[in-house]
Parts: structure tokens; C-alpha cells; sequence
């Protein structure tokens, strides 16, 4: 299991990694992506756009088990979108 935290946007440092996407105010662009790795340019956009924390992967957490627990996340949203296809064709 990758445990998260919440840290205030003003404490986030470069080579962070998001454990959960980053939204617009009202939910509907991904502005950043789960897994991203934050630079110095991504910390800057947090604070113009106001936003006063993100959720962070813990330090010491295993990079490769995050990149696994991603990439299996993206193939069953894959899976249930070809199924959800492949129901309509029929």
C-alpha cells in the first residue's frame, strides 16, 4: 500500500510525486496527473492558481511499486473502457 499525505502547496519540494491528480476549482481539467514528479514549474503554477495543497506519495515509498500501483490503475480503466465498447457494437 502507498501511503499519501497532504502538504500545504508553500512546503512542496522539486521531485515530489503527486499521489492524487490535481483539479481546476471545479473538478472538471486534470491539471497535473497522479504520479506526476513536481518541478520547480509545476510548483510555481500551484501557487498562481491559488492551490493550497496537493496530496504527496510519502518519501521512502518504493518508486517502482507507485509506477506498478499506476499502470495497473490506467489498464482496468482501459479494460472497462474496451468492455463498455465492445457492449455497444454489439
Amino acid at each position: 500500500m502507498i501511503n499519501l499525505i497532504t502538504v500545504k502547496t508553500e512546503n512542496v519540494k522539486a521531485g515530489m510525486i503527486l499521489g492524487q491528480p490535481v483539479l481546476n476549482d471545479d473538478g472538471t481539467i486534470e491539471l497535473l496527473s497522479k504520479g506526476s514528479q513536481l518541478s520547480k514549474r509545476h510548483i510555481s503554477l500551484l501557487k498562481r492558481l491559488g492551490i493550497d495543497a496537493v496530496i504527496i506519495v510519502e518519501e521512502g515509498e518504493d518508486l517502482r511499486m507507485i509506477n506498478r500501483h499506476l499502470l495497473n490503475n490506467k489498464l482496468n480503466l482501459l479494460r472497462k473502457s474496451l468492455k463498455s465498447q465492445v457492449k455497444n457494437l454489439m
